[in-house]
């Protein structure tokens, strides 16, 4: 059920080593998609679920990681 995925999310995000920005960057999404994950009243759509699905699923499994921090410099460039 949706509302049982989107409660894995949230215990995903509680993870040591997990950002909602880092697991938004790994499935492809912006950043901010996550902000607000803990409210009661977050709503995401089914495509954001999906992309999270094999995200969460590697974070429940110990078999994820949070992706390098952008480098400024090489964006500057």
């Amino acid at each position: 059920m949706v509302t049982d995925f989107i409660e894995r999310v949230r215990t995903a995000l509680h993870q040591d080593g997990v950002t909602a920005a880092g697991l938004a960057k790994t499935a492809g999404l912006h950043r901010n998609t996550l902000y607000g994950a803990e409210k009661a009243d977050w709503n995401p759509t089914a495509d954001v679920l999906k992309k999270l699905e094999p995200h969460v699923m590697a974070i429940e499994n110990g078999d994820w990681s949070e992706p390098p921090a952008d480098d400024p410099e090489a964006a500057a460039a």
